[in-house]
């Protein structure tokens, strides 16, 4: 989580707090995207993400690409 960041996630109803996933989701996207800016501007490596598939497991194949779509959201493309 990026310091300082104001956490925006729900609205009250009477005791019970009801999330928006999607704008979780977003938010943390937009801070895992602040980090790896920070991270290669120091002059690190950029990271990437493989996925090994093991077996004919259709879920297994379908978490493999939601995970691969995420994290070509979240990294920055090749200067």
């Amino acid at each position: 989580m990026v310091p300082g960041a104001v956490v925006t996630l729900c609205c009250c109803r009477g005791d019970a707090v009801v999330i928006s996933g999607r704008k979780l989701a977003r938010q943390i996207r937009q801070e895992a995207r602040h980090e790896v800016e920070q991270w290669v501007a120091a002059g690190n490596r950029r990271r990437h993400l493989s996925v090994v598939l093991v077996g004919e497991n259709p879920a297994s194949r379908s978490y493999g690409l939601n995970k691969t779509k995420a994290a070509a959201d979240v990294v920055l493309p090749e200067p």
